[in-house]
């Protein structure tokens, strides 16, 4: 059987049509947009229409399509489109619209827009922002940006379905991909979502939200996954399992317990991650700040001016450009690539990545050092000033701490274009009221040196400590005794001699302090002794 083509050339072809009325099995090719406005009706009906140009429906324009092949012939991505606005209206039953290469629609300004019973080939993006939209067994729907009314039942689609914050969106029975919330102005708490078939939810009812202006979304009987877009937005998520986060504006954004496919950190965004994990990627550009607590990620872009940190974490791959910061710290890291005017950082990476850098970029590649402090009798000793120098530079300094321990990072190498610097000969040194001992490192990896300072004894207790636990005693046994003997001369347990017995026996460094005490419970007796009358 042979079809018939039919070239459309009359009056300039369909460029603006009026009450026309195309059908007959024929196989329409039309040169040039195709333009129905003006309170004009186009209908295709048991037809192909392959069509060269745009399709605009205008100005309270009508097309309609019933049992159509709709085929926009481009030769590259995006090169025609299918637009409705201002006021026009689309009908489609029963419609196969298709192209060799993906493409755009938009309905918007009032419009009205029908599918039923069809199918779409390689739509990219469908941007919904004015009107209504009602889809009704609707496959590979592509991706949908959703500012207006919007229904879908029964339809399936592989993409996403972004739900802008005005937007009134309802899913009735539809395998949709991902379903994106975006919030804007507000304060969103999300806890215990996750993906698969949903039965039911709705922003309000199973979300936390305060504030602003918040998508709302209805689900029922649908197989769909999560994600979330703030706007200068607070974004609490907890124990759930979402596709991903778009964040943009001053958001401030923590996600714990979770799981997300992929991340995008925009803007001045500030992201916490706490026992997450991100099995795809996170995007972190312009000044947007990332930190990352115990998590997982496979992969990380940072560009622009972002800073990422990772604390405890695991990361497959990390690739800084531009002005990016980022820092990597007591985590496992495979690969990394810096370039441009990165900086990287590394402390006490547990593995030996695959490390690259060009251009300007420098990596840090530092390690701890464990300094212990201890005196001649091999006490700890805390509150001694340990330093790291370097070429008489100081690095570092810190205090022990109780257990006698100060930790210092120190950079054991600096990678860049040129090659690998190591950094060697350390002097780290400790020191404690006049007392001083030194030693010579060099960082290849994570240390720990004992340090000690000959000739120190650290008293058990210190002095200071014992005298006021003795004037505290002696305070307190003087107020108890002068309330239940007043006027009696009740301290004479307090001799000076009985003093000294008992301090016989303590330590000899206790010892040194007993004149004091002495005179103390001296004076204390005296004052017991009852007024002359």
């Amino acid at each position: 059987m042979v079809v018939a083509v039919l070239v459309i050339l009359l009056a300039g072809g369909l460029g603006r049509v009026a009450g026309a009325v195309l059908d007959e099995d024929a196989v329409y090719a039309h040169e040039g947009d195709l333009v129905v406005a003006g309170n004009e009706t186009l209908t295709f009906e048991n037809c192909t229409l392959i069509q060269n140009g745009n399709i605009f429906v205008r100005e309270n324009g009508t097309l309609i399509l019933k049992n159509c092949e709709l085929v926009l012939n481009q030769s590259g991505l995006y090169q025609y489109r299918l637009e409705v606005r201002d006021g026009g209206r689309l009908f489609a039953m029963g419609v196969n619209l298709s192209s060799e290469y993906g493409f755009d629609q938009s309905y918007g300004d009032d419009s009205v827009v029908n599918f039923t019973d069809s199918a779409w080939e390689r739509s990219a993006w469908t941007y919904a922002s004015g009107g209504s939209l009602y889809m009704r067994n609707v496959s590979e729907l592509g991706h949908f940006m959703v500012s207006t009314d919007a229904v879908f039942d029964d339809c399936t689609g592989y993409g996403f379905l972004m739900t802008m914050e005005n937007a009134d969106v309802e899913v009735y029975g539809s395998y949709i991909g991902v379903a994106y919330v975006r919030a804007r102005d507000s304060a969103v708490n999300v806890t215990g979502l996750h993906g698969g078939v949903v039965e039911y939810f709705n922003t309000f009812n199973n979300l936390t939200v305060s504030g602003g202006t918040v998508a709302n979304l209805t689900i029922l009987d649908s197989d769909v996954r999560f994600g979330f877009e703030p706007y200068d937005s607070s974004l609490a998520v907890s124990d759930c399992d979402l596709n991903g986060l778009e964040m943009y504006g001053n958001s401030g954004v923590s996600v714990v317990d979770s799981t997300m496919i992929s991340v995008h950190v925009a803007d001045g965004v500030n992201l916490s991650l706490y026992n997450a994990s991100v099995q795809s990627y996170i995007v972190a550009y312009a000044n947007s700040r990332t930190v990352a607590d115990r998590s997982y990620v496979y992969r990380v872009e940072a560009s622009d001016e972002a800073y990422c940190s990772f604390n405890g974490s695991s990361v497959a791959w990390i690739e800084a450009y531009e002005s990016s910061v980022v820092r990597v710290a007591d985590s496992e890291l495979l690969r990394l690539s810096a370039s441009q005017k990165s900086a990287v950082s590394l402390v006490n990476c547990c593995c030996t990545p695959v490390l690259s850098a060009y251009d300007q970029a420098e990596t840090l590649v530092s390690w701890y050092l464990d300094v212990h402090v201890v005196d001649s009798t091999g006490q700890n000793v805390s509150s001694a000033n340990v330093t790291a120098f370097l070429d008489a530079a100081l690095v570092q300094s810190e205090l022990t701490g109780a257990d006698g321990l100060a930790r210092l990072v120190l950079l054991g190498k600096t990678i860049n274009a040129t090659g690998e610097f190591p950094v060697a000969g350390y002097s780290v040194n400790a020191a404690y009221l006049g007392y001083l001992n030194t030693t010579t490192v060099n960082m290849t990896k994570n240390g720990q040196v004992t340090l000690t300072l000959q000739g120190l004894i650290v008293p058990e207790f210190q002095m200071y400590l014992v005298l006021s636990l003795l004037i505290l005693t002696a305070l307190l046994a003087f107020a108890t005794r002068k309330k239940k003997l007043r006027g009696r001369r009740f301290l004479r347990e307090f001799r000076f001699e009985h003093v000294r017995e008992t301090l016989k026996s303590t330590d000899r460094r206790v010892r040194s302090i007993s004149p004091c005490c002495i005179n103390l419970f001296l004076l204390i007796d005296l004052s017991a002794r009852p007024n002359p009358k």
